[in-house]
């Protein structure tokens, strides 16, 4: 039987140290509080997170306590073992500019999505990605 995105993406998320989430440009309460809930769980299993997307946290989110921890920038090459990217069709989406070599986990819940990742878990039935997200959790 062959194993399911939300198995692979557990299995790889459980073998990684450091990972690294980051979502779409210009990012909507969707993609942000799913990157804080993802780094919030997968801390707890003893894992270091980072959150950096490429654009600035709106308002109103910017007034959350939670977001202050979202980076705003590129993500460096070669410093995590495992990249997120929540809600991105496409690689271009995420504004990320050194992915290349990375292994990527895609979680999106639009039918858009390219399937560009090692891991691609796109479920358009899902309402939103923080749905995807808790059933990973």
């Amino acid at each position: 039987m062959k194993a399911t995105p939300l198995k692979l993406i557990a299995e790889k998320i459980a073998e990684s140290h450091r990972l690294v989430i980051t979502s779409h440009l210009r990012p909507d309460g969707d993609s942000l509080c799913t990157s804080l809930a993802l780094a919030f769980a997968t801390e707890q299993m003893g894992k270091e997170v980072a959150i950096i997307n490429k654009d600035k946290i709106p308002v109103p989110f910017k007034n959350f306590p939670e977001c202050a921890r979202i980076r705003i920038g590129q993500i460096p090459p070669n410093v995590y073992d495992t990249v997120i990217l929540l809600e991105c069709a496409d690689v271009s989406r995420s504004g990320q500019n050194h992915l290349k070599g990375y292994f990527k986990i895609n979680i999106d819940h639009h039918y858009s999505n390219d399937h560009y990742a090692d891991i691609n878990w796109v479920n358009p039935q899902a309402s939103a990605v923080g749905e995807m997200a808790f059933a990973l959790f």
